[in-house]
């Protein structure tokens, strides 16, 4: 049996056109940045830390509607993914990951018969917003 959840709201939009809006029951983002010590020549003191890249990944799971998703999985085409972390409404935050390309797309149906599809992403940017 599945837990109760707190419904959370996300979208994905390829340019301005929102492709997919609505509940999920989970989400995550994550940032990462690589980090390099430098230590110079010989193996003594304290090393120079050397900013590296970025990663912005994350996934999402929500309720089935269509194929659409697996199939911008298999294309590889890059979407917004929107964060609604307080809901919707004038004035709310928002999390975008800009640019980024799902990369697993999963089909789950748990034992109460509830169907989800499960994405998880990765882009090149993340912006935090404003709801107009």
């Amino acid at each position: 049996m599945s837990s109760p959840f707190k419904p959370l709201v996300a979208s994905i939009k390829i340019g301005t056109q929102t492709i997919g809006n609505g509940l999920t029951t989970a989400s995550s983002i994550s940032f990462a940045r690589d980090v390099e010590e430098f230590y110079g020549h010989g193996d003594q003191g304290k090393p120079t830390l050397v900013k590296g890249n970025k990663h912005f990944s994350g996934s999402l799971e929500k309720a089935y509607i269509d194929k659409m998703y697996g199939e911008l999985v298999l294309a590889g085409t890059a979407a917004d993914i929107v964060f609604y972390p307080e809901g919707t409404g004038t004035g709310k935050q928002t999390i975008t990951v800009k640019n980024a390309i799902l990369n697993v797309w999963e089909f789950t149906m748990d034992e109460d018969a509830i169907v989800a599809e499960g994405l998880e992403f990765i882009g090149d940017e993340l912006v935090f917003g404003t709801q107009a």
